[in-house]
């Protein structure tokens, strides 16, 4: 284990869900701040290659979802995070979408009510491999 609990590594999807996890509490925290928010939408992108590569049961068979394109979106620029809310305490960040994204989820949606609605789908989505099919 390394600083705080933390696993030394990403060796796995499992480890990127947990890592998403931990980037979702520190957005939370701090949810105006772009560098953070950034990171935890990249890592959310980058979770179905990382099951692909890993051979989940259902590694090839995610559906294209308005949610997982908002957030390519983000992580290309396209949708860039931008501050909101005019005193510190209401502090925030919001994504202005497009397209199937935007008649899905709104043309503006506060970053934090996206992290949030991407954390859910990735701890429900049953596409990760279980232990046993990693260590083999």
């Amino acid at each position: 284990m390394g600083l705080q609990g933390v696993p030394l590594g990403l060796t796995g999807p499992q480890d990127l869900l947990d890592k998403l996890r931990r980037d979702f509490l520190q957005l939370r925290r701090v949810p105006w701040d772009p560098h953070i928010a950034f990171n935890f939408f990249a890592t959310a992108a980058h979770l179905p290659s990382w099951i692909e590569v890993s051979g989940g049961p259902n590694a090839c068979q995610l559906p294209p979802t308005p949610l997982l394109k908002a957030v390519w979106k983000i992580v290309d620029g396209e949708a860039p995070l931008k501050p909101a809310g005019a005193i510190p305490a209401q502090r925030h960040l919001v994504v202005k979408l497009d397209g199937w994204p935007a008649r899905m989820l709104g043309a503006t949606v506060q970053a934090m009510d996206l992290a949030s609605q991407v954390l859910t789908y990735w701890e429900t989505v049953e596409c990760f491999p279980t232990h046993s099919e990693t260590e083999s």
